[in-house]
């Protein structure tokens, strides 16, 4: 990275710090603010085998948070760090009114369909961000069970779905505008085959 990209990233680090704030990680005392970092540590890895991989696709994955769960407006977004950068979080982003319904249990599959039917027709950007969201995510409840921590307690949803879910997202980011060959996918692959070969007696 050139030097005014460093600093520009090095801001954005601490903008997306400072709104997501004490915040951790559900069920655990882990900062939140690992999550994004980790999402972006993952685009800017694939970033070195891809180039067209800019700095909008690696700043909307170190924010793509930031309008679900810190209440920061998709419009405050764009104002600060560009409209490609807005468009790409908001893709990646839950409807408002689906993400703060009372009944999250009851929600949770009215949540991951609408994500899913967004990837249908996503563009490859927008599934790199997701794709590169749900690798982190997928590490973070691998690391949980080899730890022997009961993580599917902290889900507002039963193991089959857990399962379904991540399984839909594989097969969607490989249709349409399809990224079945970057690193990222592979690993998310790994990282799910793995997870959910364990028996169901296990999960609680």
């Amino acid at each position: 990275m050139k030097t005014f990209e460093i600093k520009k990233l090095s801001e954005a680090i601490e903008y997306m710090m400072e709104k997501h704030g004490a915040d951790t990680r559900k069920g655990s005392t882990i900062p939140y603010f690992t999550h994004p970092i980790g999402v972006m540590n993952i685009l800017l890895e694939e970033q070195s085998f891809d180039s067209k991989i800019n700095e909008d696709v690696i700043l909307a994955g170190l924010f793509h948070d930031l309008n679900e769960d810190a209440n920061v407006t998709i419009l405050t977004i764009e104002e600060k760090f560009g409209k490609e950068v807005a468009r790409l979080v908001k893709n990646a982003s839950e409807p408002e009114g689906l993400k703060k319904a009372k009944d999250q249990i009851g929600n949770w599959k009215k949540r991951k369909e609408h994500s899913l039917n967004l990837l249908r027709t996503a563009d490859k950007f927008t599934k790199m961000v997701i794709c590169a969201d749900k690798l982190d995510n997928a590490r973070a409840i691998h690391r949980d069970i080899i730890s022997g921590l009961d993580v599917w307690k902290k889900f507002n949803a039963p193991f089959d779905d857990i399962k379904w879910y991540y399984e839909s997202i594989l097969q969607l980011l490989k249709s349409g505008n399809s990224i079945e060959n970057t690193r990222m996918f592979k690993l998310l692959e790994i990282e799910v085959n793995e997870i959910f070969k364990i028996p169901i007696k296990n999960c609680g």
